[in-house]
């Protein structure tokens, strides 16, 4: 294991189901992680066979489904040598080392998996849409240093079996893109949501779920809104998610 040079914290997810170490400065995990991990569930009957994190940093989505018993085995896909090394820890922090394997290394080549759920939470921009962040893995988070849109989509589609489905958080503004970019590697959308920070304010994030096979019945689901219209508390969706009750199985 990679020493990890850079100062953490340890802080808590689902108020404390989920142990979760993660640098200081730079790069942290915020609402987003524990709301796509909420989406990739929704509607689901039983618990994911395997799962494939691309780009997992130190591994928050594929941690609150392994911890939560919605996935029984992971892979987490890093190619940040200390948060790759930071996911090893949050691994055997949260007991689940033996279910949770990490992989240090791009995208482009993940190889030899079989999948019923991959999920991703790519940089949203691309080198050329902005200054670069300092820093090798803030600029890594923040736009697409190595790799692409395409090859996240099409590392996602040589890891689904026949009946997977990816699970993936991108710009709202950029989902016509992200539609694209799944059709042409033979996913088709099913499921989309766009998230909002208050009920009125423009969407900032979407979630979707897409599938391999026939294209067509895409669902447009409510949007999300995080806090209130003040930008109070959480909202009640949210706070449920966040606290952990929205994983709970019956």
């Amino acid at each position: 294991m990679p020493a990890i040079e850079l100062s953490t914290t340890r802080d808590a997810l689902l108020s404390g189901r989920v142990v979760y170490e993660q640098p200081t400065k730079g790069y942290r995990v915020s609402v987003e992680a524990p709301l796509l991990a909420a989406f990739a569930i929704a509607r689901r009957p039983r618990p994911f066979r395997a799962l494939v994190d691309l780009g997992a940093g130190p591994g928050a989505v594929g941690l609150v489904l392994t911890v939560t018993g919605w996935a029984r085995r992971a892979t987490l896909v890093e190619i940040d040598p200390t948060h790759a090394a930071l996911a090893r820890v949050n691994a055997e922090h949260n007991a689940c080392a033996d279910r949770l394997e990490v992989f240090e290394g791009s995208v482009t080549r993940v190889r030899g998996l079989c999948v019923d759920l991959a999920v991703a939470n790519p940089p949203w921009f691309d080198v050329d849409d902005g200054p670069t962040a300092t820093g090798r893995a803030r600029a890594g988070a923040r736009a697409f240093v190595e790799g692409s849109l395409e090859a996240f989509v099409r590392a996602a589609a040589r890891s689904l079996g026949r009946d997977g489905r990816l699970v993936l958080s991108f710009p709202a503004s950029r989902v016509t893109e992200l539609l694209a970019t799944c059709r042409g590697r033979g996913l088709h959308g099913k499921r989309l949501r766009f998230v909002h920070p208050r009920p009125q304010r423009e969407a900032q994030v979407v979630f979707l779920e897409a599938k391999p096979g026939r294209p067509g019945g895409l669902v447009i689901e409510a949007p999300l809104a995080i806090r209130g219209e003040q930008g109070e508390d959480y909202t009640e969706e949210a706070a449920r998610v966040l606290t952990g009750a929205a994983f709970a199985r019956a």
